[in-house]
C-alpha cells in the first residue's frame, strides 16, 4: 500500500472548493442518557434514571453535517414531518453554518426517529441498553420534489444518495438524476438492502452485512471478501466500491483491477459505530471528487471514520482532525 501524505492533504485542500448534493432519508437520532439505578420489582427489567437527552442528525443529515465538518459545502434535500422530532432537527440543521436545505415537510408524514436509551454505572461506561424505531412504509418523492434538485445539478461536483429505504432516495429516483448529471460529477449511493439495483455508480459503499444480504448469506467468509466485493461491483456497474467491515478494515475495488484491502486506522477498541457508514461515503465522495483514487478515498474514508466511531452516537470528523489521523496512519503502516 502506497500512503503518499502530501498528495492527501493536497486532496484535502480541495474539499472547501467543492459543493456536494446530499438527497435521502432525514433521520432523528435521539438519544436518552441516564445512570442503572436499580432492577424493577415489576418486572426483570433495568430502571434507568433519565440525565440527558439529545438529538442529532442522522442518515443524509447526518452525511451533510460530516462533509460540512471536512470543510465542504452542502445542499441537503430529504423529507421531514411536521412533528415535534422533525422541527427539531429542522431547527438543529437551520443552525449549521454552510447548510443549505431543501426540506419538503408534511404533516402527513412522520419524522423517522431512531430512540436509542443509554445507560451506565458511576464506574461503568454507557452503553446502549435498548432501541426503538419508528419507521414508515416508503413514500416517494413527487416529481416536484425532483425537479427542485435536477434542475441544479450542474452547480455540484458530487451528489450523494442515501437510500434507508423510505421512499426518498430510490433506484428509480437514482435513474432520473443519472440522465442529468454532468460528465465528471461523482454519483454516490449508500443503499441499506438494494445496492446492487443503482445501476453505474460512481460510487457504492455497503457495509459487510448488507454485502452479504445480496447474496443471499448471512456472512461472508474472511478470505472470500474480496470475491465477493468484486461480485457486486459487476453486479451494480459502479466504477468504485468500498466495503465497510467495523475493526477488519475495507475491502476495495475499482473498475479493471482486483482491489485490495485495507486495515481500519488505529485501534479496536471501537467505543460506537452509530453514523459510520454516512461519515466514509462523506470522506470518500469529497476525496473523489478532489481528483483522488480508489486508494486516496479509501484512507481518507477509514481516516475520518476512525475519530467519529470513537465518539458516542453519530459523530463528525474535522478537517484538521484528519490530516492528523492520516498522519497517525502514515505511521501505523510504516512503523514510523
Amino acid at each position: 500500500m502506497v500512503l503518499n501524505t502530501k498528495r492527501l492533504n493536497k486532496l484535502l485542500d480541495r474539499f472547501s472548493s467543492l459543493k456536494v448534493a446530499v438527497l435521502g432519508v432525514l433521520v432523528a437520532d435521539l438519544y436518552w442518557t441516564g445512570r442503572l439505578s436499580r432492577f424493577s420489582r415489576e418486572a426483570p427489567v433495568p430502571i434507568v434514571s433519565l440525565e440527558k437527552e439529545t438529538l442529532l442528525p442522522g442518515g443524509a443529515a447526518n452525511t451533510a453535517t460530516n462533509i460540512l465538518s471536512l470543510s465542504g459545502r452542502v445542499n441537503l434535500f430529504g423529507r421531514l414531518g411536521s412533528d415535534k422530532e422533525g422541527t427539531e432537527l429542522s431547527s438543529l440543521l437551520r443552525e449549521k453554518k454552510g447548510l443549505s436545505l431543501h426540506l419538503f415537510e408534511s404533516s402527513d408524514y412522520r419524522t423517522i426517529t431512531k430512540l436509542r436509551i443509554k445507560a451506565g454505572g458511576f464506574h461503568t461506561r454507557y452503553a446502549q441498553v435498548l432501541r426503538l424505531d419508528r419507521e414508515l412504509p416508503e413514500i416517494p418523492l413527487t416529481d416536484k420534489d425532483i425537479e427542485t434538485l435536477i434542475d441544479n445539478l450542474s452547480i455540484y461536483d458530487a451528489l450523494i444518495l442515501s437510500d434507508y429505504g423510505y421512499g426518498s432516495a430510490s433506484p428509480s429516483v437514482f435513474e432520473r438524476l443519472k440522465k442529468r448529471i454532468r460528465k465528471g460529477m461523482v454519483f454516490a449511493v449508500d443503499s441499506r438492502h438494494r445496492i446492487a439495483l443503482y445501476k453505474g455508480a460512481s460510487l457504492i459503499t455497503p457495509n459487510e452485512e448488507e454485502t452479504a444480504y445480496t447474496f443471499g448469506k448471512e456472512a461472508i467468509e474472511e478470505d472470500k471478501i474480496l470475491e465477493y466485493a468484486r461480485q457486486l461491483r459487476k453486479m451494480s456497474e459502479a466504477k468504485n466500491l468500498i466495503v465497510t467491515r467495523g475493526h477488519a478494515g475495507m475491502a476495495l475495488v475499482e473498475k479493471g483491477r482486483k482491489g485490495f484491502l485495507l486495515p481500519i486506522c488505529g485501534g479496536t477498541d471501537i467505543v460506537d459505530t452509530t453514523g459510520a457508514g454516512d461519515t466514509v461515503i462523506a470522506a470518500a465522495t469529497l476525496a473523489l471528487a478532489s481528483g483522488g483514487n480508489l486508494m486516496d478515498a479509501g484512507i481518507i474514508a477509514t481516516c475520518a471514520a476512525s475519530i467519529t466511531i470513537m465518539q458516542e452516537g453519530a459523530a463528525s470528523a474535522s478537517i484538521d482532525e484528519l490530516r492528523k489521523e492520516i498522519e497517525a496512519f502514515q505511521n501505523q503502516v510504516y512503523g514510523r
